[in-house]
């Protein structure tokens, strides 16, 4: 019995021989090879109508802690965001402020930090370093009740 090349060839390479391997399909629901990262159809907007003074624009050098006054902040969350802590540590002296807050809102924190800090005497009451998100949207009217740059 003989059998040609182009006869074997015919019977693997058919659909139907079950011989071939088909392409292992795509491990992506849409069908595609790998994934695309995910672009924003609108530019991000400001965060604040009025933006936060850069850290850059501060009165003292951000490693100078011979003067007393300059207070950093920041706010700890609980489990699930059940719960918050506002912190506030004083540079130089290194003294840790705990603030309880109700709620994590701006409201909330600002209530709380005008109450600790307008307490102190104005000597110790010079900045406020914080970050920009949403906790210090209030941060206008902070300045305004203490006096205190942020």
């Amino acid at each position: 019995m003989r059998l040609s090349h182009e006869s074997i060839y015919c019977a693997v390479y058919s659909p139907s021989s079950g011989l071939l391997r088909k392409p292992a399909g795509s491990p992506l629901r849409t069908g595609r090879d790998h994934r695309r990262a995910h672009t924003r159809q609108t530019k991000a907007r400001q965060r604040f109508a009025q933006p936060m003074l850069s850290i850059h624009e501060r009165d003292f050098e951000p490693t100078d802690r011979t003067v007393s006054g300059n207070w950093e902040g920041d706010l700890i969350v609980g489990k699930q965001n059940r719960s918050a802590i506002g912190t506030l540590i004083e540079r130089k002296t290194r003294t840790v402020k705990l603030l309880h807050l109700t709620s994590r809102d701006s409201q909330s924190l600002h209530a709380a930090v005008v109450d600790h800090l307008g307490k102190l005497l104005p000597k110790l009451r010079k900045s406020l370093t914080w970050d920009q998100r949403t906790e210090m949207a209030s941060r206008l009217d902070f300045t305004r009740d203490t006096g205190i740059k942020v």
